[in-house]
C-alpha cells in the first residue's frame, strides 16, 4: 500500500512538472539575467559554479533587488508592525478587554516574525514573485523544553522545484515540491527504522551522512477526515502532508497533515487560464537580452580598437614584435612604411552604441519601476513630495499590491495566528468574546504603503478642522463644529497611525468620565446660581433700605455697596 502511495506521489509531481515546463523555461532565462545566483530553475549547477556567463550588464540585477527590497519594506517591514487585528463586529472593538486581547495577540505575532527568519525569506520570496511566482512555506519550530511555542521557520521555495494547483477561489491549495536532503536530516526527521527510511539511507547515514537524497513532499486538500481528531492525529487534518523518498524505487516516508494550507503562493500577474504568473523580469526580458548583447558586442569592438589586429604585406615585414618600444624592420611600400603594416580597427560608432545601451537601460529600469522607487538624492523632499511619491507607487503597483494582500499577506497572518492560538502562545480570550458566536477577527494592514494611503484621511481631517477654525473666527460662532463626530474621528486616526488600542479607554469608562464631568459642571452651575441668588437678595435688601430712607428724609442717601 505504501509503495503504491509513493509512486502516486512521484507521478503527481512529475505530471504537473511536465505541464509547467514552458514556465520553467521562461523563468530560467529571466533568472539568468536578473537573479543569476538562483538561475538553477532547470539546470543542476554544482555549488560555487559560475552563473553569470550571459550577464554583461547588472542593471536588471540591481533593479530586481531594489524592487524586492521596496516590496518587503513597504508591505511587510521587519522593523515596523505592518498588521493589526480587529473584530469584524464594531461593538466588540469598543470593549476594553477585547481590544486589549487583540492588541496582545498582535504584539506577540509581530514578535514571532521578528524572532524568526521571516525578513530574509520574505525578501527572497518577493524576488521570486518579481520573476513571476513566489512561494513561502510556513512551518512551526519544535516546542521549547517548557512546552511553550517554539516559533516559526519560513522557507522561500526555489523556482522550478515545486508545482501548484488552484482552488475554486483562485488561491493555491495544492503544492508538490522536490528538495535534496542529507541522510542525516532524513534519519533525524523520520527515524532510523529500516522499514521507514530504507536500507540505502541507513547505510549512508552510518558511512556518509552528508550524502543527499531527493525527497518529494506533497501538500493537498484531504477528502474524508474527522476534524474532531485533528488535534492529535495529523491524518485527520484538512490538508495532507506526505513525504516520499524518490531515489531508486520510491519509498513512502511519512504522512501527516496541516490545519491550514501552509504555503503562501503569490503571482505578480497571471492569466485567468493559467496557474503560474509573469513578473517584471519576464516583461523586461527582450530589453534585458538586447542590453546584454549590445554591451557584449561593444566590449568586443572596444577590445579590437584598444588592442587591434594588424595587417601587413607578405614578405614586407619580419617577425612582428608589438611590445612597447619594440623595433621592427619593415619594407616600405611605394615609399610609405605605414602601408606595409597597419592596424585593423572595428570601425564601430561608439556614440551610437552608447545611445543604444542607454536606451535599453532606461527600458529595463522602467520595467522594474526604477524611476518611481528612487528618491531624489540631491534635495530634501517635503512631506507632500513624499506623499506624492507614495501615491505614484500605489497607482502603478495597485493591482499587484491587491493580489499580494489576497494571496500572501492575509493567508500568512491567518496561518500564523491560528498556529499560535493552538499552541497557547496567546492568553485566554476574554469572556465577552467567548460568549459571542458571531465573533470574527479581521486583519488590517498598516505597513508604510498602506498607511500612506490611509494617512490622507488624517491630512483631510486636519484641513477640515482648520477650515472650521477660520469660519469660527469670521462668524464668531462655533455651532458648525456640532456636525462633527469627534469620537469616531479620534478612533479612526488612532487606527490610521497604528497606535495601540490601550491608548484609549473603553466606552463604559469614557461614559463614566463624561457623566462625572457633567455632574461636576452641574454642581458648579448650581453653586454659581446659589451665589447669584444670594448676591441678588443682598442687593435687593440694600435697595429697599435706600428707598425707605428717601421716603423718610425726602432726599436720596448714598447706600454703601
Amino acid at each position: 500500500m505504501s509503495q503504491t502511495r509513493a509512486q502516486q506521489l512521484v507521478a503527481a509531481y512529475d505530471r504537473r512538472m511536465a505541464d509547467a515546463g514552458n514556465f520553467w523555461n521562461l523563468y530560467q532565462e529571466a533568472t539568468e539575467f536578473t537573479n543569476p545566483v538562483h538561475s538553477n530553475v532547470q539546470k543542476q549547477l554544482a555549488p560555487g559554479s559560475r552563473q553569470m556567463n550571459r550577464v554583461f550588464d547588472s542593471t536588471a540585477i540591481r533593479a530586481r533587488k531594489l524592487l524586492a527590497a521596496t516590496m518587503a519594506g513597504s508591505l511587510t517591514p521587519n522593523a515596523l508592525k505592518w498588521h493589526a487585528l480587529r473584530m469584524r463586529e464594531d461593538d466588540l472593538n469598543d470593549i476594553k478587554e477585547v481590544a486589549e486581547w487583540l492588541q496582545e495577540c498582535d504584539d506577540r505575532l509581530f514578535m514571532a516574525f521578528q524572532q524568526s527568519n521571516f525578513e530574509g525569506s520574505s525578501t527572497q520570496f518577493y524576488g521570486n514573485a518579481i520573476i513571476g511566482t513566489g512561494a513561502l512555506l510556513i512551518e512551526e519550530q519544535p516546542k521549547l523544553r517548557s512546552g511553550q511555542f517554539g516559533g516559526f521557520q519560513f522557507t522561500a521555495l526555489p523556482l522550478g522545484r515545486y508545482v501548484i494547483d488552484e482552488a475554486p477561489n483562485g488561491l493555491v491549495d495544492t503544492l508538490y515540491r522536490s528538495y535534496m536532503s542529507t541522510a542525516k536530516a532524513i534519519v533525524q526527521r523520520f527515524g532510523n527504522d529500516e522499514d521507514t527510511v530504507g536500507r540505502e539511507v541507513l547505510a549512508a547515514y552510518e558511512q556518509r551522512p552528508e550524502q543527499t537524497f531527493e525527497v518529494i513532499h506533497g501538500v493537498y486538500p484531504r477528502g474524508l477526515h474527522d476534524p474532531s481528531k485533528a488535534a492529535l492525529d495529523g491524518t485527520n487534518r484538512a490538508y495532507a502532508s506526505c513525504y516520499t523518498l524518490r531515489k531508486g524505487q520510491p519509498k513512502f516516508l511519512y504522512e501527516g497533515g496541516y490545519h491550514e494550507f501552509p504555503v503562501c503562493v503569490a503571482r505578480w500577474d497571471k492569466e485567468a487560464s493559467e496557474v503560474y504568473g509573469r513578473g517584471p523580469a519576464v516583461d523586461a526580458l527582450p530589453d534585458t537580452r538586447t542590453l546584454n548583447r549590445a554591451i557584449e558586442l561593444m566590449l568586443r569592438a572596444a577590445g579590437k580598437d584598444i588592442d587591434p589586429p594588424w595587417a601587413g604585406i607578405d614578405g614586407a615585414i619580419s617577425d612582428l614584435d608589438l611590445t612597447p618600444g619594440a623595433y621592427n624592420t619593415v619594407e616600405a611600400i611605394d615609399g610609405d612604411v605605414r602601408k606595409a603594416l597597419m592596424p585593423l580597427h572595428s570601425g564601430i560608432s561608439m556614440d551610437l552604441t552608447q545611445f543604444i545601451v542607454a536606451d535599453q537601460r532606461a527600458k529595463v529600469e522602467q520595467a522594474f519601476y526604477w524611476d518611481q522607487l528612487q528618491l531624489n538624492k540631491d534635495t530634501l523632499m517635503t512631506a507632500t513630495e513624499v506623499e506624492r511619491r507614495w501615491e505614484v507607487m500605489r497607482r502603478i503597483l495597485g493591482p499587484t499590491l491587491g493580489r499580494f494582500r489576497w494571496e500572501f499577506m492575509t493567508p500568512l497572518i491567518n496561518v500564523c495566528f491560528a498556529t499560535m492560538l493552538r499552541a497557547n502562545a496567546f492568553s485566554a480570550p476574554p469572556e465577552e468574546l467567548l460568549q459571542r458566536s458571531d465573533g470574527n477577527i479581521d486583519v488590517v494592514f498598516q505597513g508604510p504603503l498602506d498607511s500612506s494611503q490611509k494617512f490622507a484621511r488624517v491630512t483631510g481631517f486636519n484641513e477640515w478642522m482648520n477650515s472650521g477654525a477660520l469660519i469660527a473666527q469670521a462668524t464668531g460662532s462655533t455651532a458648525h463644529f456640532d456636525n462633527a463626530n469627534f469620537d469616531v474621528a479620534w478612533t479612526d486616526q488612532r487606527d490610521i497611525l497604528g497606535l495601540p488600542a490601550t491608548y484609549e479607554r473603553d466606552s463604559e469608562e469614557v461614559a463614566q468620565t463624561r457623566e462625572q464631568r457633567a455632574q461636576e459642571q452641574q454642581a458648579q452651575q448650581q453653586q454659581m446660581t446659589a451665589l447669584n441668588v444670594t448676591k441678588a437678595a443682598k442687593d435687593g435688601g440694600a435697595a429697599l433700605k435706600s428707598v425707605h430712607e428717601i421716603g423718610q428724609n425726602g432726599t436720596a442717601q448714598k447706600v454703601p455697596a
